[in-house]
């Protein structure tokens, strides 16, 4: 059998499994996508696909599908390489109540700062001709109708893609640096969206959750802040619905400035709480100094390579340098070999990303 359905020896994520894991994630999404309009297709007349596509039910169903698809590649990834890569994502770290009151406030100042950016993002892409009704028919008009999309767009995509995106993706990325790991997670997390649209929101989305995801150790953290921007977003649609109203410009500029400001302080803080010794000499440690303090303790790869630096320790110290050379070669291969894994499959994975990007957002002006 080949290599990539060998068994691995321990849970060691890898820059180029975080890259696959992306891959897999859009396969499984197309296929079940697929599979979805077969029966579609085979159930339905033309006319009563286009009037279902536009029901709040077909909304549903997509979202089922695709978090589906999501929730199957870290689970399928496991048993591949026959290890259990939920045991490492963080569901043993708990957070507090303090912590949940902190991740809340910071989720309100990321959609105060960033929704009218957002808004500002799609009235040019709407002028320009994009048609933002592409992107979905979701209209909050009832109380149950949001009690639907709670449920169905807020808790089931808060667990699901926190699990592969930073439970999975993330924490692989991080292999290489956690600055790394943040900004190129929240960019696929951000283009797997689909539109250029919410690309603005969900990147910030993205760095937010990996940042306090990092910090506590705990997928618990990330869950509540993607938890609760969606449900926000969604409670928001349903007020807008009943109450029409339209924020003046100089509202919309200072949302983004204090919005901004009180975002990077509360996460400062929420950083440094998490981190008792984080200043040294009243300076604040690197990210990637910290997030190693906080995160790491849980990866098995770093319990390996401190059992390395053990063996490495006793053969200096038995004087067989032969053996340390030769083995500080095989480290060195190693190392190069995972580097060239990483490179090819983010390549690939960044390709695959921006294509589906580019479908969708021409997909939205053709209609």
């Amino acid at each position: 059998m080949s290599t990539l359905f060998k068994n691995r020896q321990d849970r060691t994520l890898y820059v180029h499994d975080g890259a696959a894991n992306y891959i897999v994630a859009y396969v499984f999404q197309i296929i079940l996508q697929f599979l979805f309009s077969i029966i579609i297709i085979a159930t339905m007349s033309l006319d009563e696909r286009s009037a279902f596509s536009t029901t709040i039910t077909y909304t549903i169903i997509i979202c089922i599908v695709n978090e589906l698809s999501i929730a199957l590649t870290p689970l399928s990834y496991s048993k591949v390489l026959g290890q259990n890569y939920y045991k490492d994502m963080g569901f043993k770290k708990k957070i507090s109540i303090l912590d949940v009151v902190m991740l809340i406030g910071m989720t309100i100042f990321l959609i105060v700062a960033f929704s009218p950016i957002a808004t500002w993002v799609a009235e040019i892409f709407i002028k320009s001709g994009y048609d933002p009704n592409t992107l979905s028919n979701i209209v909050v008009d009832s109380p149950l109708t949001l009690f639907l999309t709670i449920i169905f767009l807020a808790v089931l995509p808060a667990l699901c893609e926190e699990v592969l995106y930073r439970g999975m993706i993330a924490r692989a990325f991080s292999r290489k640096s956690y600055i790394f790991a943040i900004f190129m997670g929240a960019f696929m997390f951000a283009i797997m969206h689909g539109n250029p649209i919410q690309f603005v929101h969900q990147f910030m989305l993205g760095i937010v959750c990996s940042v306090v995801y990092f910090a506590t150790g705990s997928i618990y953290a990330s869950i509540v802040v993607h938890f609760t921007n969606n449900t926000i977003a969604l409670v928001g649609g349903y007020i807008t619905y009943l109450h029409p109203f339209e924020i003046p410009l100089y509202a919309n500029i200072l949302m983004v400035i204090f919005g901004i400001i009180l975002l990077t302080i509360l996460l400062y803080v929420f950083v440094v709480f998490h981190n008792k010794d984080a200043k040294i000499d009243g300076k604040l440690k690197s990210i990637n100094a910290i997030f190693k303090k906080t995160f790491a303790q849980n990866r098995p790869d770093y319990a390996q390579e401190d059992k390395t630096l053990d063996i490495d320790k006793q053969v200096e110290e038995t004087g067989l340098e032969e053996m340390k050379e030769i083995y500080a070669q095989e480290v060195d291969l190693r190392s190069q070999d995972e580097k060239l894994k990483a490179k090819r499959a983010l390549i690939l994975a960044n390709l695959l990303a921006i294509v589906m990007l580019v479908v969708n957002t021409v997909t939205g002006y053709i209609g």
